[in-house]
């Protein structure tokens, strides 16, 4: 039986606690015959696989195929009522969803164990990507639905099953333009012929049909679960949220305080709230949950979805909608779709992905939408970052300190105050730390980097780090200046004789590059793996070696 439904099981006994993680594809989990799906593949993408390897093919192949799917979409939202497209594409994304919170909460388990080789964790991979993509793909096609708004006289009802053509179309289109953004934005950068994102593979009888392709580094990190998760916050601040920047900006903006709209997100997914509501049905029963200082009129006009703000987001020359998780009116920060005739559409899925997203960006920092001229809470955003990035060096700091008698141990050092002043500014040093006990000198630059919510961020984070003159060149200076002229800075941290150098550029989440810069100087980790490192557990792929890399002055 486990044979037929392709059911992949881990089993993880460490003498106290017995668990089975059980995982098969995402489509036998939202109940699709996956020879169904990949029929649908073959009818977008041909029975042959492919691997292109020029970028400019590639980016040509996927327009097309965007096209396509979009010539489609069209077709759907102009003859059918938007109530009943809308309640079809809900219905996707709550079984999608549902899915994908569930595999998250095992893949942080299994995470937390340390366990991250094995088939199973490969098929919690993919189906990461699966749910992604069509999480993506319903959302924007939700907010087109919207803008491009048929609405009859009839009756609705809700009908809650699963459009199996509609499903592959909105996944074809959503791992067609996050492949599409990866390759297309790889190209804007200027990167070389074959740096990053350059090619892509086409595998129609496969569960992920599409993939951008690139030469893949080996990676250190446990890959099961990446961002900066809890790494940098405490829990308790989300108590405080509307005392913080963020909060006080919010309430500024939209009229209620952040921890109400999060109360009404929460209050309304316990109420069993229908789907499909009038306006007057809506205000009472945000009434009815009690929330002090909260008026549903402000909520309804500032916090819903209408076809008024997301045609905002038209670009000039765009039929669509088509940026992901950028947009300021978006449905996965309002999850209240505001029609035409005043009614709201909702779900519970939709009010529950809201909620944690915003509270994800209040805690792990980021930029929740982009706007140009940047508003007000876009810039209490901001210096949330800045925030964490001072606590990421403060908990870099802690563990060294945990590790090592400290000797010298100075953050934000300057270049002048141990070289004087030079025709290049070289900046500062994030974080100098020197033990002599175990004659070991730490030069840290340490960068918060938000969490990657989209295929362009990915691509940004990759630039913003080694683009000319970018996080890399300037840290990499800074250390040819260290191998130069090591005396001086001897003398400055009161070392003797030859000194290993760790020069280190830490992250406040992984990153997929490589470990050492080209000529094996700068080595690239993560806030995560640092105490791994600097305890000797950070090992080779053959798990023979331990990598702890230094650099003798």
């Amino acid at each position: 039986m486990f044979d037929n439904l392709k059911r992949l099981l881990k089993f993880h006994n460490d003498e106290e606690t017995v668990m089975w993680f059980g995982s098969r594809s995402l489509w036998y989990e939202i109940e699709i015959n996956p020879n169904v799906v990949k029929k649908y593949f073959v009818e977008y993408l041909g029975e042959e696989q492919q691997k292109i390897r020029s970028r400019n093919e590639a980016i040509e192949l996927l327009d097309n195929l965007i096209k396509e799917v979009q010539s489609k979409m069209k077709t759907r939202i102009e003859k059918t009522d938007s109530r009943v497209l809308i309640g079809q594409l809900q219905s996707i994304f709550t079984k999608v969803y549902r899915v994908y919170v569930e595999q998250k909460e095992d893949r942080s388990k299994l995470k937390s164990m340390n366990i991250h080789h094995g088939e199973a964790l490969e098929i919690y991979e993919v189906n990461k990507q699966i749910a992604k993509c069509i999480l993506d793909g319903t959302s924007i096609w939700i907010e087109n639905t919207v803008l491009y708004q048929n609405l009859s006289d009839s009756v609705y009802n809700h009908k809650d099953e699963i459009n199996v053509e509609l499903l592959i179309d909105v996944y074809i289109y959503g791992v067609a333009s996050m492949n599409f953004s990866l390759l297309h934005m790889s190209e804007l950068k200027d990167f070389g012929a074959q740096e990053f994102f350059y090619g892509l593979d086409i595998t129609p009888q496969e569960d992920i049909p599409i993939q951008a392709y690139r030469n893949h580094p080996v990676i250190y990190h446990n890959p099961i679960i990446t961002g900066n998760q809890s790494n940098l916050y405490s829990n308790k601040e989300l108590q405080h949220a509307d005392s913080m920047e963020i909060g006080i900006q919010f309430k500024e903006k939209y009229g209620i305080s952040f921890l109400s709209y999060i109360a009404i997100l929460y209050g309304l997914s316990q109420f069993n709230l229908k789907e499909y509501i009038s306006k007057d049905e809506f205000i009472k029963i945000i009434d009815n949950l009690g929330i002090k200082g909260v008026d549903a009129n402000v909520v309804y006009n500032n916090l819903t979805l209408s076809r008024k703000n997301v045609a905002t987001h038209l670009r000039l020359n765009d039929n669509y909608i088509w940026t992901v998780e950028t947009n300021e009116h978006r449905i996965s920060l309002k999850p209240f779709i505001q029609l035409d005739s005043g009614y709201i559409m909702t779900n519970i899925e939709l009010l529950d992905r809201a909620m944690n997203t915003w509270i994800s960006y209040l805690l792990n920092g980021g930029s929740v939408y982009t706007k140009n001229p940047t508003d007000d809470l876009l810039k209490a955003f901001q210096f949330r970052n800045e925030q964490l990035g001072e606590r990421l060096v403060e908990l870099l700091r802690n563990i060294l300190r945990k590790n090592y008698n400290a000797t010298f141990d100075e953050i934000e050092v300057l270049y002048s105050t141990i070289w004087g002043k030079k025709k290049i500014n070289y900046g500062d040093f994030d974080l100098m730390f020197y033990s002599k006990e175990v004659n070991e000198l730490f030069l840290i630059e340490a960068k918060y980097i938000c969490d990657s919510l989209n295929s362009s961020s990915i691509v940004s984070d990759y630039d913003k780090m080694f683009r000319d003159k970018g996080y890399h060149f300037k840290c990499r200076r800074r250390y040819d200046l260290v191998i130069s002229e090591p005396d001086k800075l001897k003398k400055y941290i009161g070392a003797e004789g030859e000194v290993k150098v760790h020069f280190l550029f830490i992250t406040s989440k992984p990153l997929e590059i490589e470990l050492q810069d080209e000529d094996d100087v700068v080595t690239f980790i993560s806030l995560e793996m640092f105490d791994s490192y600097i305890n000797g557990r950070y090992e080779l792929e053959d798990g023979e070696k331990i990598i702890r890399p230094t650099y003798k002055i």
